[in-house]
């Protein structure tokens, strides 16, 4: 990606007020630019806009489709896209969820004040970023 080129987002939870926030804790690093937000998965699919973005954030579970589904419609589509999941959830079951999905990378939401941008970096160079359950999320 070039240096100077701001990287597009799109945003996709169902919680209205965690996006405001995200949002805010976003537009304080200059190199983003949100596309969009949407409040769940078939809102997301069906964006326009899908196809200009260079990074999404999904939610895992949200109304009409989730995270997941919305994921693995993607990664059938647009094979390439970065996504990381972010989620209230915690549980392995829930990371395993995300990494069978096509997701690059987890977050947790009580965590994403701290990790997002880490996360961001590690996925946009092609790496991929998952909290393991023998080790601590810091160690990915």
């Amino acid at each position: 990606m070039e240096p100077d080129k701001k990287i597009n987002l799109i945003i996709a939870d169902d919680n209205e007020r965690f996006i405001e926030a995200l949002c805010v804790l976003i537009s304080k690093e200059k190199k983003f630019n949100i596309l969009e937000t949407f409040k769940n998965g078939l809102e997301l699919i069906n964006s326009r806009n899908l196809a200009r973005a260079d990074l999404l954030l999904l939610d895992i579970q949200m109304p009409e489709m989730d995270g997941v589904g919305a994921a693995r419609w993607i990664n059938a589509r647009y094979p390439d896209m970065p996504m990381i999941a972010i989620s209230m959830h915690e549980d392995w079951a829930f990371v395993e969820d995300s990494m069978n999905s096509g997701f690059k990378g987890h977050v947790p939401k009580r965590e994403i004040h701290i990790k997002l941008f880490e996360v961001i970096e590690l996925v946009l160079n092609n790496k991929t970023a998952f909290p393991f359950p023998s080790k601590t999320f810091n160690e990915i």
